[in-house]
């Protein structure tokens, strides 16, 4: 019974270990690139943005909220939010 009850548990931490968590950070654009699906902001943090995904009209310089997991060491949006 002690040896099922570790297989379960180290089951559930290898799935664990694999889920991505939602980020959110705040930057300010420097461009995005919607044929690419590039987004970058000025402090040169980039993001990827998935095919399909609708994003508000951004332009340079504004400020946004960007909603991302961390996918094979990049950062892929999931929501942006247009401050300004």
């Amino acid at each position: 019974m002690h040896k099922l009850l570790v297989s379960i548990a180290a089951a559930g931490f290898s799935l664990a270990a694999n889920f991505a968590y939602a980020e959110t950070t705040v930057g300010v654009v420097d461009f995005y690139d919607t044929e690419a699906g590039i987004l970058v902001l000025l402090d040169g943090a980039e993001f990827v943005v998935p095919a399909g995904l609708d994003l508000p009209e951004m332009e340079y310089e504004d400020e946004v909220t960007i909603e991302f997991s961390v996918n094979e060491e990049e950062n892929v949006v999931s929501r942006v939010v247009v401050n300004n």
